[in-house]
């Protein structure tokens, strides 16, 4: 949570007009928990670039599910404000997987208040990061100036047994915000009749 607040905090001293999108893992790592690291490798790539066509093509190679498969197509496309999203979300779970993780989400999303997105095709890589993943964009720059999430996977292959979560801000990203355009006059004006235009 506070490391949340802080990336919240960071994109607001960059621009007030900032949205901070949140996912979690571990809803969708629950949803293919059977497949090889190949397959939810390729899974969550068309996930985490919304192709719906690509998707199930990936799940039917893999074996999943046509509900299952739905699901995951569902939750590519969903996103917006937590109090629209994670009802949908709770519903369209309910029985199948823990729904824990939206637990998680409903408790940060109440304390970082406003400029908060649910967005679940923010995936990143699976093979570094798991839990809760979000990425941060101001109006202006077309990528995510900043990136995070938790990555307890990365501290087991350093032989750690502790936690981390943490985030990165692109600061070359940042080259790209434009200042306020300069108001400027018509230089020059053309303007076209139907008369011939005389021969030189």
């Amino acid at each position: 949570r506070e490391v949340l607040q802080l990336a919240k905090k960071s994109l607001e001293q960059i621009s007030e007009d900032c949205i901070l999108e949140i996912s979690h893992l571990g809803l969708m790592s629950a949803l293919t928990e059977d497949l090889s690291n190949h397959q939810k490798a390729e899974i969550f790539r068309c996930v985490g670039s919304k192709s719906a066509h690509e998707l199930m093509a990936v799940c039917k190679d893999a074996g999943v599910s046509e509900e299952t498969a739905e699901i995951l197509k569902t939750l590519a496309s969903i996103g917006g404000p937590p109090e629209t999203v994670l009802p949908k979300v709770k519903a369209l779970l309910s029985g199948k997987i823990d729904i824990q993780p939206l637990e998680l989400l409903e408790q940060i999303s109440a304390i970082l208040g406003d400029k908060i997105r649910i967005d679940f095709s923010v995936v990143d890589d699976i093979h570094y990061y798991n839990g809760i993943v979000f990425k941060g964009f101001v109006r202006g720059v077309p990528d995510a100036v900043l990136s995070g999430g938790q990555y307890d996977k990365l501290m087991r292959k350093m032989k750690r047994k502790s936690s981390a979560i943490g985030f990165a801000v692109y600061m070359d990203l940042l080259e790209r915000l434009e200042n306020d355009a300069e108001e400027y006059d018509v230089d020059t004006i053309l303007i076209y009749n139907d008369e011939p235009i005389a021969e030189i």
